[in-house]
């Protein structure tokens, strides 16, 4: 279903009378009756203007909603006439109807039924949708909407039937003022996405778990942002995150005290002011649920007084996570030959010098670490224990790498952050910055960790690659990020027990 905001708010009508029909592109059966003497019916739309696409815009400050050419709706009777999801498509006058022929007796009483959007796999007794999670996109915002209509005691001697649909969603609208407010590029609702319609009981009941739903920005002045999007009505426990808007760098979160309830066919206003310069301002009292309605649309009134609004501080990102970092018998650990071969997650990275390999690595038990084997002699690219973190991970930030380590004969062990290589793509070494270093890695001593275990620390700087002048791009993150541990010296023989490894973003 389409819609488009009209001027004034005016019932959607349908109108049942004699005719022929078209048969449209929908796919369904006719849905005649068996019976001696049956009168055809033909649909039109009654007082509407042509229109070629979906347009939502306010006056003053209600919505209305008209169908669209091309438009598709469903159609159910009972009684004197049957038919059961019969489709319908508004013509490009924006008037006219096709579809099934759809006949009533002449004895009876009929009773119809019809919502919209049409949904093909809408069975006799439910019709389901669900809202776009994202409803940002116009097209996206005006598909999410629903309506439904019914009438009921229509019989052959008098067979045109008004249908006056009604919206079964709420309309979210939120207006944000302020000098932050005015700012605001982002809002989205938690709440259920999806409802089901009895067309037998007109029925509407919201289904699934609550998603974090996108608004669609209808405009912003230098006055207001306002956001707006279709949601199933349903009652949000108090207490629990209802907004989440992005002003600036900043996310904040509204959290009611008491429970929120979002009633169909209402315009569900709130009302939010941020202001300030540094911590933006906001008061509770200023934020107001209130439906706004023009016929169709019901009035509902609800002032919440009372309630949280926290800026929301996005976890820090973990390339290595704890769980990553913790070696097991179960750890899966990829054998490659060569520093483009790795795989996400964890590599044992040995290249053979003759039949001798440069490094032996896996899990030792005793340790409850990874016992990394080096041999001396190669390059250190063909010798190292390596994570490799999925594209696309990360940002270009600062982070923090922490891990365990002991060595057998007390050599340096090396660290190096690198953009990932892949065959064609990337083929030459770049390196992240570390530690005080710069950017060839970062050698840590071990001579004091022969006999116990050492914790060990390196700063890295993904918003640095190659030299210091350089700024890293989201393209260095496109293919993963490797971390490899190795020895300083590739002349040096070393074993190294490695654990408890965590690269964990440094929140500035």
């Amino acid at each position: 279903m389409i819609i488009k905001t009209h001027k004034t708010m005016k019932h959607l009508t349908l109108f049942l009378a004699l005719g022929a029909v078209v048969l449209s592109s929908c796919q369904n059966e006719d849905n005649e009756i068996v019976n001696e003497s049956t009168t055809p019916v033909s649909f039109t739309i009654n007082g509407q203007e042509a229109i070629t696409r979906s347009l939502t815009t306010p006056k003053e400050n209600s919505y209305a909603t008209a169908f669209v050419a091309n438009d598709q709706i469903g159609i159910y009777a009972t009684g004197a006439a049957t038919a059961t999801n019969a489709c319908y498509t508004v013509a490009a006058d924006g008037a006219g109807l096709t579809g099934s022929t759809v006949t009533i007796n002449k004895t009876g009483n009929a009773q119809f039924f019809a919502y919209a959007p049409y949904k093909a796999e809408a069975s006799a007794e439910a019709v389901t949708h669900s809202v776009a999670i994202n409803q940002q996109d116009a097209e996206a915002y005006n598909a999410s909407n629903f309506l439904t209509a019914k009438v009921a005691d229509i019989t052959a001697e008098n067979p045109n039937v008004a249908f006056a649909f009604n919206p079964r969603l709420s309309l979210v609208r939120v207006e944000l003022t302020g000098d932050k407010g005015v700012t605001t590029t982002d809002v989205k609702i938690n709440a259920k996405s999806a409802i089901s319609w009895n067309p037998t009981t007109d029925e509407v009941t919201a289904t699934g778990n609550a998603a974090a739903i996108t608004f669609y920005k209808q405009e912003t002045t230098a006055e207001h942002a306002v956001f707006t999007a279709f949601v199933p009505n349903q009652t949000i426990v108090g207490g629990t995150q209802v907004l989440i808007m992005t002003v600036g760098d900043k996310t904040y979160a509204f959290k009611p005290a008491n429970d929120i309830t979002l009633t169909a066919g209402s315009v569900n206003k709130i009302n939010v002011k941020i202001a300030g310069t540094s911590t933006p301002e906001i008061t509770t009292e200023n934020i107001k649920f209130s439906g706004i309605s023009v016929n169709d649309w019901t009035v509902n009134d609800i002032v919440v007084n009372d309630g949280e609004i926290e800026e929301v501080v996005a976890a820090p990102i973990e390339l290595i996570s704890a769980a990553d970092g913790t070696f097991t018998a179960e750890t899966a650990l990829k054998a490659v030959t060569g520093y483009q071969g790795c795989v996400v997650g964890w590599n044992a990275l040995n290249v053979k010098d003759g039949e001798n390999d440069l490094a032996t690595i896996g899990y030792d038990e005793t340790e409850a670490a990874m016992k990394v084997d080096i041999a001396a002699g190669g390059a250190w690219y063909q010798k190292a224990l390596v994570y490799r973190t999925p594209d696309n991970a990360g940002s270009l930030g600062k982070y923090k790498l922490s891990f365990k380590v002991k060595s057998t004969n007390g050599k340096d062990i090396i660290v190096r952050v690198m953009r990932g290589q892949t065959k064609d793509v990337f083929t030459s070494n770049a390196y992240f910055c570390t530690g005080t270093n710069g950017f060839s890695g970062q050698p840590l001593a071990t001579k004091n960790a022969t006999e116990n275990y050492e914790s060990k620390v390196v700063n890295i700087d993904l918003s640095k690659i190659t030299n210091a002048t350089t700024a890293a791009t989201a393209a260095d993150l496109a293919t993963g990020i490797t971390i490899s541990f190795s020895t300083k010296t590739v002349t040096d023989a070393e074993t190294y027990y490695i654990k408890d490894v965590k690269l964990v973003e440094v929140k500035e």
